[in-house]
């Protein structure tokens, strides 16, 4: 943990005169979510025919050890959770930024079913898992009252990684074939996340900074509930109770947003009276920790296999290869542009309302995509798909922190992200099943949209917890919602 005086402080607090160095955390996201791209669904799926001819292995053949992979991949994530808490999301990126890199040079030299899902699950739990735990963290740590559209910025990144690293793939393969591609992939992860890790820091308490640069006196007039009288389970009222601990002292008057370095201003006093909410504990024994988990997953799971299997969907269909490579642009564009909008509204309506709507939202989505047979339909594709996509990144890094508190976030959402990819685990194989034993895509889209239709009523039926109890070390144990 940084104390308020040390050199690195100096930087933080220079910048924070001018504007909440919260923004600059948004921006150091947004960049660490680009640079997962060789570890996402939408750059394997430029490669799966490549390698599958390669290899000589079937398409379901891949897919299955994609699925495995990123299935075993994802049960390491609460230890990188628990990391993030322990050491701060710097630390972790740290090693995360460097081993990326060498995970994606290695993938080049698969050369055989188990090397392959050896190098899926490598990257996988790097790219896809770490590297979006960690930036998705600390941005949630720098913000409350404006997370939902700090995040949806932060998600930018990813757009611009759906937007550009397939063609730049497809690009590679051309060029230097699809073994040397992975090279250059792993060369431009380093050169994107090792020269970012400078700017990090975990939490603005760690500065003697507030989430959202506010100043003491306005967060310590809402810190004035009691734990005594923790309002029971609730659908209304988000304003009021969506991130709001219970029962803290007031800051110190010193501990204010503007404190100059050299100060006397106590990080680690502030952390303890500031940073409130479950433990993981107490997150697993509530409802609203289950239908978060499984529908973030249900959402994972489409994503991927869509993104995994639109080059094969859209040649199946009779369209170039091509076309499929270039309306992923369209999909981050509309993604860029919604996103924002998308964010603002999660900060203002019931976030239970929002989880629903990109349910619905990912239903047409695969509604649309059963009906591609020409350029026209896959350019309206796309568009609903980037929709979608905006709907997911809007509630994914939102929710644990919104229901459960930032104290314990890591482990928390570390374990929330367990069951969100072993969701994605599964992403391709209900389309390949699908392929193989019918001839077509239509039986694992219909079938995918009547889910996400029944969920989105779970979603819609959420319950909220208002109070956050604090942690059991303070209570001496947990008393959870039910």
């Amino acid at each position: 943990m940084t104390s308020a005086g040390s050199a690195p402080d100096v930087f933080v607090h220079r910048i924070n005169r001018r504007f909440f160095f919260g923004w600059l955390m948004v921006g150091a996201g947004a960049l660490i979510l680009f640079a997962s791209g060789p570890g996402q669904s939408h750059t394997f799926g430029v490669f799966l025919t490549y390698v599958a001819e390669d290899l000589r292995l079937s398409h379901t053949e891949v897919s299955f050890a994609y699925g495995v992979a990123t299935l075993a991949a994802a049960f390491a994530l609460p230890f990188a959770g628990r990391h993030v808490d322990r050491r701060g999301a710097r630390r972790v990126l740290a090693v995360v930024a460097v081993l990326l890199g060498a995970a994606a040079i290695a993938f080049g030299f698969v050369n055989g079913i188990v090397l392959l899902a050896l190098g899926f699950a490598a990257v996988r739990y790097l790219g896809q898992g770490c590297l979006f735990l960690g930036a998705s963290n600390i941005v949630a740590q720098w913000f409350e009252r404006r997370r939902g559209f700090a995040l949806s910025l932060v998600w930018l990144g990813f757009s611009a990684s759906v937007a550009l690293h397939p063609p730049f793939a497809q690009w590679l393969i051309e060029t230097v074939g699809w073994r040397e591609a992975w090279l250059w992939l792993g060369v431009s992860s380093w050169a994107l996340l090792l020269p970012v890790l400078w700017f990090i820091r975990n939490r603005p308490e760690d500065v003697g900074l507030r989430p959202d640069g506010a100043p003491a006196p306005e967060r310590a007039a809402k810190r004035v509930q009691s734990p005594e009288t923790t309002p029971k389970p609730s659908r209304t009222g988000k304003d009021a109770a969506r991130s709001e601990p219970p029962a803290v002292a007031a800051p110190p008057p010193e501990d204010r947003n503007d404190v100059e370095p050299g100060e006397s201003s106590s990080p680690a006093r502030t952390v303890d009276s500031e940073v409130t909410g479950y433990t993981l504990r107490q997150a697993l024994r509530t409802s609203a920790f289950w239908v978060i988990a499984i529908g973030l997953s249900l959402l994972a799971l489409l994503m991927t296999g869509l993104f995994f299997h639109q080059v094969a969907v859209f040649q199946h269909r009779g369209l170039d290869p091509h076309v499929a490579t270039n309306v992923f642009a369209i999909t981050a564009i509309v993604s860029v542009i919604s996103a924002p909008v998308l964010g603002q509204i999660m900060d203002r309506t019931p976030s239970r309302l929002v989880f629903a709507g990109a349910q619905v939202v990912m239903g047409a989505a695969l509604a649309t995509l059963h009906l591609v047979e020409d350029v026209p339909t896959a350019i309206a594709y796309a568009i609903v798909f980037g929709l979608a996509s905006a709907s997911v990144q809007a509630n994914v890094g939102y929710l644990w922190a919104d229901y459960f508190g930032r104290r314990h976030l890591g482990s928390i959402q570390g374990t929330g992200q367990t069951v969100l990819i072993v969701g994605a685990s599964l992403g391709p194989l209900p389309f390949s099943l699908s392929l193989d034993f019918t001839g077509d895509y239509s039986a694992a889209l219909i079938g995918s949209a009547v889910l996400t239709a029944v969920v989105a009523v779970a979603a819609a039926l959420l319950l909220r917890y208002p109070g956050q109890p604090e942690p059991d070390s303070a209570r001496g144990g947990g008393t959870g919602a039910a």
